[in-house]
């Protein structure tokens, strides 16, 4: 495998994990001295978020809130770091244990979990119905137990959580096993790869039912189906290039995947050079890519979901569920309103996203609205990501071909472009959907409450 881009990071920096949200942009961490960095993975440059602070930075997690939730690593603690003025936000004692090394993060509806990597432990930060922050008393401390063994050396690393949401993902970096983890007790159980180990397994990333682990030492990335619980799961491959240089972190945005090398078998100098990997992920293994036109307007890896209106939600949640499987995220009631150009249509939504990809979007039929049912051409509309500052010339496009703008959100109240329905393609809609939408759509299919969210931009 050929690596689309190199990201050339600074000498001496040390990375160790990243961290992707809704927009093209990376955050990387030092080892060295605790600074993040955010890089723009379209053209490589890159700023200081937040500067050196004696620390260290390991794994990292970016909220829908602008928030980056930090690992100390050896130093035992973590922050939470505000990307968009480099403020921290709160900073916390997670063990006083030597040796320890607060190694992972990941953040769920109602709290932050880190992994331990010398201690049978995870730390938890619960958070408050708006995410606020807790004071340092709040911190849990969550004993690992059931299946999951503490051997000499690294034990728990990546965490992540399951497809549906309902229990935490660990992977044991010395004994290559995958462990789901209740949240509620600590029990783990050993989940069944068919034989499979994931030796020196580190960071992980989780995309619907497909899990992306780096194999630190083996220098290869494996690429696992689980089933929706987290139960159960094949690997499919394991993506090695010659460019690796022990990887730690993987992260994945659209059709990109990006690889941290950590070199932490190469000595640390001042003068050390650093980069992360940035991949077509359609170029992995064995599977095929084919590649985009250059002039298309729509990009194919942005594709997020095919909508189905319907007379009854909760109905066609159960049909499709039976026939194909599919679990779904809790409903969505929104007031919605709908700019067309007979006038404005006011009504409140209800809606689901399913939790596996290939992604369907159930939307409750209302009459007299734009959302009715297509009949027997089915498929009301496809829905494509749109950069928040590319939505209106994508639509022009559109436009242009003959796709002519049947409604949108209130844009003069909004302010800005959310969405857009474009009709003239056999009767199906193409809806754009702004990115500025993404990290909250992202939080509702991880489980976050969805009334949570209804004072995002949805």
């Amino acid at each position: 495998m050929t690596a689309r881009t190199t990201l050339s990071l600074p000498d001496g920096f040390r990375p160790e994990s990243l961290a992707l949200g809704a927009e093209p942009v990376a955050y990387f961490g030092s080892l060295a001295d605790g600074s993040i960095l955010a890089v723009d993975l379209l053209d490589g440059t890159g700023r200081t978020v937040s500067p050196a602070c004696g620390g260290q930075a390991g794994g990292l997690w970016l909220d829908g809130r602008g928030r980056l939730f930090v690992a100390g690593c050896f130093h035992g603690d973590a922050r939470v770091v505000d990307v968009r003025t480099g403020e921290v936000l709160a900073s916390y004692r997670l063990t006083d244990a030597q040796p320890a090394l607060v190694a992972d993060v990941v953040v769920t509806g109602d709290a932050a979990w880190f992994t331990d990597s010398f201690n049978p432990v995870l730390y938890r930060l619960p958070l408050g119905a708006d995410g606020e922050l807790p004071a340092q008393d709040a911190v849990e401390r969550i004993p690992l137990s059931g299946d999951f063994p503490h051997v000499e050396g690294f034990n728990a690393s990546g965490i992540t959580t399951t497809p549906d949401s309902s229990a935490l993902l660990v992977v044991h970096s010395g004994t290559g096993e995958l462990f789901r983890v209740d949240p509620a007790t600590g029990a783990a159980t050993r989940v069944e790869l068919a034989g499979s180990r994931l030796p020196s397994g580190d960071g992980m990333a989780r995309t619907g039912t497909t899990l992306h682990v780096a194999l630190g030492r083996e220098n290869s990335v494996a690429v696992v189906q689980l089933d929706t619980s987290g139960t159960n799961g094949v690997v499919l491959e394991r993506i090695s290039s010659n460019d690796f240089d022990v990887p730690t972190a993987v992260a994945v945005h659209g059709d990109r995947l990006v690889v941290v090398n950590s070199r932490i078998t190469t000595e640390p100098k001042s003068t050390t050079p650093y980069t992360a990997l940035v991949f077509h992920r359609g170029q992995e293994g064995s599977r095929p890519m084919t590649a985009r036109r250059l002039d298309s307007v729509l990009d194919p890896s942005q594709l997020f979901h095919t909508g189905l209106v319907v007379a009854d939600l909760e109905e066609a949640q159960e049909k499709l569920s039976h026939l194909f499987g599919y679990s779904w995220t809790t409903v969505m009631e929104l007031d919605v309103t709908a700019r067309t150009k007979d006038g404005l249509q006011r009504a409140k939504q209800r809606f689901v996203l399913s939790v596996e990809e290939p992604r369907l979007e159930l939307v409750e039929e209302i009459p007299g609205t734009v959302w009715v049912s297509n009949g027997a051409n089915g498929a009301h509309h496809v829905g494509y990501w749109a950069e928040a500052e590319e939505i209106e010339k994508i639509s022009s496009a559109l436009v242009e071909l003959g796709l002519e703008v049947e409604a949108t959100n209130d844009v003069e109240q909004d302010g800005v472009t959310l969405w857009s329905y474009h009709r003239g393609l056999g009767g199906i809609r193409i809806e754009l959907l702004s990115t500025l939408m993404r990290p909250s759509m992202e939080a509702w299919i991880a489980g976050t409450d969805p009334a949570l969210l209804a004072d995002g931009p949805l």
